[in-house]
């Protein structure tokens, strides 16, 4: 694995000393922790078909810009690789209330970006999952009532794709990002760390601030996101 690594262009001006697999690897990718003689990478086989790839280091670009995922350094279409700084940190399985007010103003910044509508694809959930469960169908009625706010969104807000520097985060693994409803980004981050009502209610003051913001659109989302998850495991045997 070395050998391999060490012989891509990027690595011309490094010396390769180590390569290690990450315990925690999504299921569309092969990640490793490539250790060189200057500094530390992260080293991704791309796995998943059905991902637009090209959108994905657009939007990760994006991103970076706002200082709020690592630097993407190359995306080698045909070996099917991209290669990222390496950032040292933590996956937290729960958050306080402090960690709740910084992910919601990452989320401000993500949602802030502006972008160009031809290299970015729209996230359509009911392509996804089955419109006539009842309870879908009522969480798609709630949503009726609401106005869409669509921004570049990251869509797949679970632990391992936040990582942690004592009192600051950064998101990585665009893979599903898209246009979509700012809730959802809301509600991907309230499923995955289990919230309360009075922590959903923090997240949504921490990120509108003195604005009006509706607790039913985010369980609505809420509801939409736990099918899609459940959707998708089922999808892929998991």
């Amino acid at each position: 694995m070395i050998r391999s690594i060490q012989a891509h262009p990027f690595f011309a001006d490094k010396s390769v000393m180590k390569v290690e697999p990450f315990p925690a690897q999504g299921y569309c990718n092969q990640t490793f922790l490539v250790t060189t003689s200057r500094g530390q990478f992260v080293w991704r086989k791309l796995l998943g078909k059905e991902v637009n790839r090209e959108a994905e280091v657009y939007m990760m670009q994006l991103a970076y810009t706002s200082q709020i995922t690592p630097a993407l350094h190359l995306y080698d279409q045909e070996q099917g690789i991209m290669l990222f700084d390496y950032v040292e940190g933590v996956h937290k399985q729960s958050l306080s209330f402090l960690h709740i007010r910084i992910v919601a103003e990452v989320l401000k910044k993500l949602h802030a970006i502006e972008y160009d509508r031809q290299k970015v694809s729209r996230t359509d959930i009911m392509k996804l999952i089955d419109p006539s469960l009842p309870h879908v169908s009522q969480a798609l009625q709630e949503l009726h009532s609401f106005m869409h706010q669509p921004a570049l969104c990251h869509n797949d807000l679970n632990p391992y794709n936040l990582i942690w520097q004592q009192c600051e985060v950064k998101l990585i693994d665009f893979e599903y990002a898209g246009i979509n409803d700012i809730y959802f980004d809301l509600a991907s981050v309230s499923v995955e760390f289990g919230f309360s009502e009075e922590e959903d209610v923090h997240l949504l003051q921490s990120y509108f601030g003195n604005m009006i913001f509706f607790k039913k659109k985010l369980d609505a989302y809420k509801t939409l996101y736990r099918v899609l998850c459940e959707t998708w495991f089922e999808k892929n045997g998991l």
